[in-house]
C-alpha cells in the first residue's frame, strides 16, 4: 500500500472511534512469530498466510462478520434507552466526551438542548403508563427527526428528560433546531388534558460551548439544564437559552 504499512492502517482505525470496532483480518506472506505478534498488537482480529486458501479464507470471515454483528447487537442493547428507542445515559456521557473533544480539537462550537416532557407525569395520571410511553416515544421520534446533520443525536438521561447534542452547532444553529423541535412536538397535537394548552408540549433549554472557551463538557450540560429549569419556571412550553433569553411560544 502506498504511503502506510497494513499495521499502519490497523492502528490508525483503532485509534479512531468511529472505526475501531471494525474487524481487520491480516493477509501476509509474513510469518515469524514477531510478525504475528505485531499484527495482534496492532489490533487485527486473525492472520492468514499467504498462500491463501479461498474456501478457509472466505469462512474466516465470515465468522468474523457473525461476530461483529452479534456485538454490535449486544453494544446496541447496552447503549439504547429501550424505551424510547435513543442512546441513553451511558452512551450519551460517552459520546458527549468525542464531541466535545473534536469540536475543541476543530475550534468549533457545541451545543446542548435540554429537553422535558411538560407534565409528563400528569400524562402518565391521566391516560395510564401504556400511553403515557407511546406518548413519550413519539415526542422523541418527532424531536430525533429535527437531527439534520449525522452528528447530531438525540441521548435520554432519564424519565421524560432528554438531550440533543449538537457539534459544531453556534447559538443561532442550535436554537434554529430547538424552536424546531419544539414546533414538531406541538404539531403532534398529543392530547393532554393536564396541560394547560390541553396538548403535549416540551420546555427546552439551551447552551452553547464557544469555539474559543476550553469550557468542561460537564459544565455545558450544567448551563443547558439550568437553562431548561428556567424554562420550566417560566410557565413552560418554551425554548431558552442559558442566558436567560426566552425564544417565543410558538
Amino acid at each position: 500500500m502506498h504511503g502506510m504499512s497494513g499495521l499502519e492502517v490497523c492502528r490508525a482505525l483503532k485509534n479512531n472511534p468511529e472505526t475501531a470496532m471494525i474487524p481487520v483480518i491480516f493477509v501476509t506472506s509474513l510469518d515469524t512469530p514477531e510478525e504475528e505478534e505485531a499484527c495482534w498488537n496492532a489490533g487485527g482480529v486473525d492472520f492468514i498466510t499467504k498462500p491463501i486458501n479461498a474456501p478457509t479464507t472466505r469462512n474466516r470471515v465470515r465468522a468474523h462478520l457473525t461476530l461483529k454483528q452479534q456485538s454490535d447487537v449486544l453494544r446496541r442493547l447496552a447503549w439504547i434507552d429501550g424505551l424510547a428507542g435513543v442512546a441513553n445515559k451511558r452512551q450519551f456521557d460517552e459520546r458527549l466526551i468525542l464531541a466535545w473533544r473534536r469540536c475543541l480539537r476543530s475550534q468549533l462550537p457545541l451545543s446542548l438542548a435540554a429537553v422535558d416532557i411538560d407534565y409528563f407525569k400528569a400524562c402518565n395520571d391521566t391516560y395510564g403508563h401504556l400511553l403515557g410511553d407511546d406518548c413519550l416515544r413519539n415526542v422523541v421520534k418527532g424531536i430525533d427527526g429535527c437531527m439534520l446533520r449525522p452528528s447530531d443525536f438525540v441521548a435520554s438521561t432519564g424519565g421524560e428528560e432528554f438531550v440533543c447534542v449538537l457539534p459544531a452547532a453556534d447559538r443561532k444553529g442550535a436554537l434554529a433546531i430547538a424552536k424546531r423541535a419544539d414546533q414538531t412536538v406541538r404539531n403532534l397535537q398529543l392530547p393532554h388534558t393536564g396541560s394547560p394548552l390541553e396538548y403535549v408540549t416540551v420546555s427546552i433549554g439551551v447552551a452553547t460551548l464557544d469555539r474559543a472557551i476550553e469550557e468542561s463538557h460537564d459544565h455545558l450540560f450544567a448551563r443547558a439544564d439550568r437553562a431548561l429549569y428556567r424554562a420550566r419556571h417560566a410557565g413552560r412550553a418554551c425554548v431558552i437559552m442559558d442566558d436567560g433569553s426566552p425564544i417565543g411560544d410558538g
